[in-house]
């Protein structure tokens, strides 16, 4: 009797794991990106505004927000915040350390429970000489 409760209990479990976690559908998750604008250009010195937000109509798990050089040698920004909504507002900023020109990428992205981008959004825009 004691294997048919836990069999019964194992199957329970199982039934649960399979249709109480259903997968975040990337078509749900939103990001939008509102600053820095699309090719601004950014002095050495200055403050850099990343303001946006990501929505789903699903719980989100883990947003990275990131910006870097389009070479991708240099990270300037790097910030993950964990989160169990189904939005969260962006409102962070840094100072702009790099005196020569070149292309930035702000990229936002979401992960999922088991480390996996879901969706993602980037926004190109410029170091300029001081």
């Amino acid at each position: 009797m004691k294997y048919l409760n836990l069999t019964n209990c194992l199957f329970a479990l199982l039934l649960l794991a399979i249709t109480g976690f259903k997968p975040l559908d990337v078509s749900d998750v939103k990001i939008q990106i509102i600053t820095p604008t699309e090719n601004a250009s950014v002095k050495m010195g200055d403050t850099v505004f990343i303001t946006g937000s990501v929505t789903s109509e699903n719980a989100l798990h883990d947003v990275s927000i990131k910006v870097r050089t389009a070479d991708n040698l240099l990270t300037l920004y790097s910030e993950n915040i964990h989160t169990h909504g189904n939005q969260l507002s962006i409102n962070k900023n840094y100072i702009q350390t790099i005196k020569y020109k070149t292309e930035l990428v702000l990229e936002i992205s979401t992960r999922d429970h088991s480390g996996n981008i879901i969706a993602s959004a980037t926004r190109k825009f410029y170091s300029d000489k001081k």
